[in-house]
């Protein structure tokens, strides 16, 4: 089994905590752990998250720096959105094929500190990954073609997306409260025209995170936890097609979205031998949809078979939460971060409620690469 020994994480909306200096202590026990582990003679495999700034020796830095290494064979990095999930399935695949005893998975994104001190006109370029294309306008796009492949107004898709919208906040007002938050949230784009949906929280540049997570196999778990009841990571993959502003038709097609991800959903439920659906009827399954923008969970909704058409959305998301903390509007997680904070967080919760099951959704670029990572408390 592909064990989760670690998993914790920390955000900071002030631009000014998360410094390497404050980070040291709330890593100090992964760093004694992993520690130990070479001192076992344990194989360990490092693997970073690349931040948005600085990304080609900030995995370096982290590992030295705070994680109080003395020497690196490698470190693999993981970029996207999607990054995180494809970080737990290659940890799986190293595990699995005896290459490694446990995967180090860190992330140290401080984007808000980075937007003080550059600039806000430095981190959007930054973050143009299309060549002058927003995002934004990318997305919409791909919600204007979902609507022409499925037959369905403008006006139909932003209730859909208002109806997500309220979906996010009633999970995220559970936990935090009413007035925790602004309902203008999100909703900034109303009065700029032309767009199907309104503006979320894509990226994050307002926040900062690390948080990290050690993946090992039973010997190594049962080396540092005797706890028989844990979580582990039962299935994780990811899948990419070609895709750029101009060309979407891998990313939507024949009246589908998100068609390479419904692949994916069908190996997942095939090699975990469960239903997505009859377990999040039981209540059995915490659902982290990734919600940059509302074609992303609108296709992932669709490609798990969670809803069959456009009007069962309205009442399964009445019935199903489908974040863990609001998602990435509220919930936030900067750059290619908001996979990995779920992950996290869904390895937490399980560890300490009745669910047995926990589906964390990532989404890089405009939908071109897609991921699912699946997690079950034993």
């Amino acid at each position: 089994m592909i064990n989760v020994l670690y998993a914790k994480q920390s955000e900071d909306r002030s631009g000014e905590f998360l410094t390497v200096d404050n980070i040291l202590p709330l890593f100090s026990d992964a760093a004694g752990m992993l520690q130990e582990m070479e001192e076992k003679g344990k194989r360990v495999a490092w693997f970073f998250i690349d931040p948005l700034i600085d990304h080609f020796e900030a995995g370096n830095r982290f590992y030295f720096e705070v994680m109080g290494c003395k020497s690196l064979p490698k470190i693999n990095y993981y970029r996207t959105g999607a990054g995180p999930i494809h970080a737990l399935a290659d940890a799986k695949l190293y595990i699995e094929n005896g290459l490694c005893d446990a995967v180090a998975i860190f992330a140290y994104e401080p984007l808000y500190m980075c937007k003080k001190k550059l600039g806000g006109a430095a981190i959007r370029k930054a973050m143009d990954i299309f060549d002058g294309v927003n995002l934004i306008s990318c997305y919409n796009r791909l919600a204007e073609q979902l609507c022409q492949e499925l037959g369905i107004q403008t006006e139909e898709f932003k209730k859909i997306s208002d109806a997500l919208y309220d979906n996010y906040i009633r999970t995220y007002s559970a936990l935090y409260g009413e007035n925790s938050f602004s309902r203008d949230r999100g909703r900034m784009l109303e009065d700029m025209g032309g767009y199907l949906f309104h503006l979320t929280d894509c990226a994050n540049p307002n926040v900062d995170f690390a948080g990290g997570m050690i993946l090992c196999n039973d010997e190594t778990y049962r080396a540092f936890n005797k706890e028989e009841t844990h979580v582990v990571l039962d299935s994780a993959a990811c899948k990419m097609v070609y895709g750029n502003p101009n060309k979407t038709a891998a990313i939507t097609e024949n009246g589908e979205i998100l068609p390479h991800l419904r692949k994916i959903s069908e190996a997942l439920e095939k090699e975990s031998g469960i239903r997505m659906k009859e377990e999040l009827d039981k209540d059995d399954l915490l659902l982290a949809a990734y919600t940059c923008y509302p074609t992303s969970p609108f296709g992932l909704l669709f490609a798990c078979d969670l809803v069959r058409s456009v009007e069962e959305i309205y009442p399964f998301l009445e019935r199903h939460e489908i974040t863990v903390e609001g998602g990435m509007s509220l919930g936030r997680a900067p750059w290619n971060c908001s996979a990995f904070r779920n992950a996290i967080l869904i390895a937490q919760k399980l560890s300490a409620s009745s669910q047995h099951y926990g589906l964390v959704h990532g989404n890089g670029g405009m939908g071109e690469t897609q991921g699912l990572a699946l997690f079950k408390r034993i």
